[in-house]
């Protein structure tokens, strides 16, 4: 009927070399057999459940104990010295284990803990408690005594506890189930021998939003391998239609992916969602898509491009980061008005530093870009980095340019500032290395630092700003061998401000010329009893001017009279920010010079004379006489 060892029962009892505990004992008191030196076994019954503090201290002689599975506790120093322990086995029931329970067993090279409940094993924290104790590797055995060298945590465990497999070296294979949510602290620290982790997808769609793959990422940082039902990996991922969110590392360190597949349900991507999936090589994320979360696709190194729809508003930090192979990042432009404020490219460009190729809805390079007619400001960060761009066309609509709009964009050979322009931002066109001519409207109040910063071919800079004031300076070279040209009658004010000033060339232009050049020559056309003008130019108005001049013919079946007129149309197209264009001209031959009778020819008459041109028109298939300059 004993039922407990007390305290101090055997204490430095040497000449003891075994002793047998009942089956009816639960307890074995502090320091019960401490600096019991002789004794060699003990054989503790399945009733134990706490062996208490110091109970084994300086046993020197014990070469081996079993703890039976009753044990959940052991105590501070429970086996300190034992030096002639060479192995033991703990069982999974411990979850409390003394300081220094085993300091001193200098001959413990391998600590075994039976794995007989999976499941509760992944929550237990024996083996942190014993590596804080003995800092030895720890086996685990099956129920036969058997190393586990390959886990697999059971289907529907959705926690693996803190330290759960640490310092587990044998360890060369784990499985885990994306029912896995949460993985503590150290589950897997130490377990050096772990190549691969393996995680069985079964629920393809919750998988998506599964964290597990960055949590072992967190604790183990190796690869991660998808495997099916069949255990075989998963190399092309189809993400399921339906699926809204990629979630945080679902895909992270799975370094066997060749292709993902994102539906057009999705409409974010989250922090670490393919981190490390080194062998991606393509990817495309639908239009969808609105964010990118932190470091999304860090680590992709054998991605070559990859295409960004212009429906995604947020990127996030490092989400293009560590990239080996890529060489180009390409944008989709459909709607081009948003994009002007669009801060994908800035993001995009900090995350990578790489080139930007801006694509329109069919793949196509847009070399060419043209700002639409109603588009306010042009955004930081804009067109950043685009080498691609040869030229932009910036409409009279625009008031601001933000900061780095054009930076970078080395293919551009020409910039034209608008009037409407009232602000350039910092580093505008900061290493612009190919822009060779540079226009700045008449309106523009504010040039901000850098703005021409690296523009090493700019040779041409016309300004029509009236009232100049200091600015930062242009490249050397450009100062050296370039020209300035401002409005007339201005020179002498620009050469008292920095920026200007340093111009070896300044020439004043003759002929104040709008920021946007000239119009484009109208079209005059005419149908039916119906005149129209067409002009290349957006936003284009005409002005008219109509004149005579009388003309002889002879020998020729138009003639109607020995005398007839001419009346000439002249037509020119105007457009804010553009000087008037050239002339377009059509000559009416008539037969008549008075058409409504009261006695002189004039503008009065010009609707009865278009009237009879057309008739005559449709009745000799053409006009009397058209000629075009």
């Amino acid at each position: 009927s004993v039922t407990s060892i007390g305290n101090y029962a055997f204490n430095g009892c040497r000449g003891l070399t075994a002793v047998t505990i009942p089956n009816s004992v639960t307890s074995i008191g502090e320091p019960a057999f401490r600096d019991c030196s002789g004794l060699t076994s003990v054989t503790i019954p399945n009733s134990v459940t706490s062996i208490g503090n110091y109970a084994f201290n300086g046993c020197r002689g014990l070469t081996a104990i079993t703890i039976p599975n009753s044990v959940t506790s052991i105590g501070e120093s429970a086996f300190r010295d034992c030096s002639g322990l060479t192995s033991v086995t703990i069982p999974n029931s411990v979850t409390s284990i003394g300081e220094r329970a085993f300091e001193g067993c200098s001959n413990i090279s391998l600590v075994k803990v039976p794995v007989t409940n999976y499941s509760v094993f992944c929550e237990n924290k024996a083996l942190g408690l014993i590596y804080s104790s003995l800092r030895k590797p720890v086996q685990l055995i099956n129920n036969v005594g058997a190393e586990i060298k390959e886990f697999v945590v059971p289907e529907g465990v959705t926690t693996i506890g803190s330290s759960a497999f640490r310092n587990c070296t044998g360890l060369t294979s784990i499985t885990v189930p994306s029912s896995v949510t949460s993985i503590g602290d150290y589950a897997f620290s130490g377990c050096n021998g772990i190549s691969l982790v393996k995680v069985p997808v079964t629920n393809y769609s919750v998988f998506c939003e599964n964290k597990a793959l960055g949590l072992i990422y967190s604790s183990l940082r190796k690869p991660v391998q998808l495997i099916n039902n069949v255990g075989a990996e998963i190399k092309e991922f189809v993400v399921p239609e339906g699926v809204t969110a990629i979630g945080s590392s679902a895909f992270r360190n799975c370094t066997g992916l060749t292709t993902v597949t994102i539906p057009k349900s999705v409409t974010s991507i989250g922090d670490y969602a393919f981190q490390n999936c080194s062998g991606l090589t393509s990817l495309t994320i639908p239009g969808s898509v609105s964010s990118i979360g932190n470091y999304a696709f860090s680590g992709c190194n054998s991605l070559t491009s990859i295409t960004i729809p212009s429906s995604v508003t947020s990127i996030g930090n490092g989400a293009f980061s560590r990239y080996g192979n890529i060489t180009n990042v390409k944008v989709n432009v459909i709607d081009y008005t948003s994009f002007q404020e669009n801060i994908i490219i800035e993001t995009i460009y900090s995350s990578i530093g790489k080139p930007v190729q801006l694509v329109n809805n069919e793949g196509a390079e847009i070399k060419e870009f043209v700002v639409p007619e109603g588009a306010t400001s042009i955004g930081n960060s804009a067109f950043r980095n685009c080498t691609g761009l040869i030229s932009v066309t910036i409409p009279g609509s625009v008031t601001s340019i933000g900061n780095y709009a054009f930076s970078g964009c080395s293919g551009l050979a020409s910039a034209t500032i608008p009037n409407s322009v009232a602000t350039i931002g910092e580093r505008t066109f900061e290493r612009c290395s190919g822009l060779k001519s540079a226009t700045i409207g008449s309106n523009v109040k504010s040039i901000g630092s850098d703005a021409f910063s690296g523009t090493t071919a700019l040779m041409t800079v016309k300004t029509y700003i009236k009232e100049p004031y200091d600015i930062s300076r242009f490249e050397t070279n450009t100062y050296r061998q370039g020209t300035l040209y401002v409005p007339a009658n201005t020179k002498d004010l620009y050469i008292r401000f920095d920026g200007w000033r340093e111009f070896l060339n300044i020439a004043e232009m003759e002929k104040e010329s709008a920021p946007n050049g000239q119009c484009a020559k109208p079209s005059i056309i005419i149908a039916g009893k119906g005149m129209r003008y067409e002009c290349e130019t957006p936003g284009a108005e005409f002005e008219s001017i109509l004149t005579t001049e009388e003309q002889r013919f002879g020998g020729d079946k138009l003639v109607m009279e020995n005398k007839d007129l001419v009346y000439i149309l002249t037509v020119y197209a105007t457009a804010p920010g553009y000087d008037r264009s050239e002339p377009a001209q059509v000559k009416f031959l008539v037969s008549r010079k008075d058409v409504n009778g009261d006695g002189t020819v004039d503008v009065a008459d010009i609707g009865t004379i278009i009237d009879e041109m057309a008739a005559n028109a449709r009745r000799e298939g053409g006009l009397s006489e058209v000629v075009e300059d």
